[in-house]
Formats: C-alpha cells, structure tokens, sequence
C-alpha cells in the first residue's frame, strides 16, 4: 500500500468512527448496528472503510466526477450496510448543538469513561478527545485521556493531559 494510500485509509478510519461515534451517542442507530458498534467498533468501522476506501484511492490524484466502486456483496454485512447509510444521512447533516455545547462534552465525556472501564482503550481515547474539542474546561475528559494514553503505552502524551487536567479545578 501506498503512503498515499495509507494516508486515505487513516482518514477514512477517522471519518467513519466519528461519524458512527455521533450517531451512536445521538441514538440515530438502528440496535443491532449499536449493539456491534458497542461490542467491536474496530471491526465495524474496518468493514465500512474496505467498503469505501477503493473509490477514495481511485480519487487520489483525480478531482472531477464521482469514483466507482466495485463490490463483492458476499462480503457486506447488514451492519455495514446500516453504517453506510447512518454515515450518508450525517453527512447531509451537521451536529445538533447539544452535540457542540457543553452538554454535548459531557455526554462524550460519559461514553469514554464507559469505553475506559470496557478496557477499549482506542474508543476511550477518541470519546475523551472529543469532549476536550468541545470543552477544554473538563477535568474528568483531561484525567481520563491521560488514563487512556496511558493504558496504550503514550505515556508522554498521557503526563501532558494529565498535567492539563490537573490544572483545571
């Protein structure tokens, strides 16, 4: 793969979990597209992203008209299927403000804390980050990134969010 490549995998991986992220945390997801968001997001956003991913290769370099995509239906699953159709309806779509405020922050703020006790160290991290973009002023979103970090071996970036944190009162 190429770095041009690997670069729109990254990006597409990022778009897609926050897409997802917003709609689960929105209650805008079907349950059993929730319940395997919730069990394995990795996988889930994997499935979307080999979905997508070749049409956004096939962009690469190229700025005019829609890419095609080839797929082999047999290994789509209802699930990814859903997550596509969540991803186009936010797309169209911007945040709530309850998802920009403070409230909105918290809310994050309690679904990475959820992450962190799961042991999902990666959503944990995502959630937290979140929050903080929302609301820097979060004490609990700052000493919980820095656990997260911690937890996946990013021990300096951990002791900054938790000197951040630990500034607030």
């Amino acid at each position: 793969m190429t770095s041009d490549e690997q670069s729109a995998r990254r990006t597409l991986t990022d778009s897609v979990r926050k897409y997802l992220s917003d709609a689960r945390l929105r209650g805008l997801m079907p349950e059993n597209l929730a319940a395997s968001f919730d069990r394995d997001a990795d996988k889930l956003v994997g499935s979307i992203v080999s979905v997508l991913l070749p049409g956004m290769v096939a962009r690469l370099g190229k700025s005019d008209g829609p890419p095609s995509i080839t797929l082999n239906m047999s290994d789509v699953t209802m699930e990814t299927l859903q997550g596509l159709a969540v991803i186009s309806q936010l797309a169209k779509e911007p945040l709530t403000d309850a998802v920009k405020n403070r409230d909105g922050a918290l809310l994050f703020c309690s679904r990475a804390s959820k992450y962190l006790k799961d042991e999902r160290y990666k959503d944990a991290k995502m959630f937290f980050r979140r929050a903080i973009d929302i609301d820097p002023g979060i004490k609990s979103a700052w000493l919980g990134l820095a656990d997260a970090l911690d937890h996946l071996g990013e021990s300096e970036a951990a002791s900054e969010a938790r000197a951040l944190g630990e500034k607030l009162m």
